[in-house]
């Protein structure tokens, strides 16, 4: 099932769905993402770009190895650290979580997302070095970190 609820102003993201496809685009959604979004464990596609959302990412999202595609991007109130956690989602083939306020390193264990085809991380707070597990992946297509450089 595919659940598309974007372009509205929703203010709250406590619903329960049973979806495999997620897609809240430019809904000005402006509170934490959920941490109960670790037990959507049949979600595949999961897009939470340009809202407003807050806080920092929830290492429950790494519950999610069904993911095939993450999309985070233009949250530019989310903050801190990528969670080591994504690192679990060997199924993704894109991640998308360029134009926010991350910071701190690319974690080593982003490695394992042996499928991944887009990786982008742009316009971000990021430092340290490219984990050398990105570069022994098979990229396909396209790892934007120009402004991480």
């Amino acid at each position: 099932m595919f659940f598309p609820i974007y372009k509205n102003k929703l203010t709250h993201t406590h619903t329960r769905v049973c979806a495999e496809r997620i897609d809240v685009t430019f809904n000005n959604l402006d509170s934490n993402v959920p941490t109960t979004i670790g037990e959507l464990s049949q979600l595949e596609y999961l897009v939470l770009k340009s809202n407003e959302f807050t806080g920092t990412l929830p290492t429950e999202m790494g519950r999610l190895t069904n993911l095939e595609t993450l999309d985070i991007s233009d949250n530019k109130k989310i903050r801190g650290l990528l969670p080591t956690e994504l690192g679990r989602l060997d199924r993704l083939g894109t991640f998308k979580a360029h134009s926010m306020s991350l910071s701190g390193e690319i974690p080593f264990e982003f490695g394992n997302m042996s499928k991944i085809q887009w990786f982008e991380l742009s316009n971000n707070n990021l430092n340290g070095t490219i984990p050398s597990t990105l570069g022994m992946l098979s990229w396909i297509g396209v790892l934007p970190i120009m402004a991480f450089l």
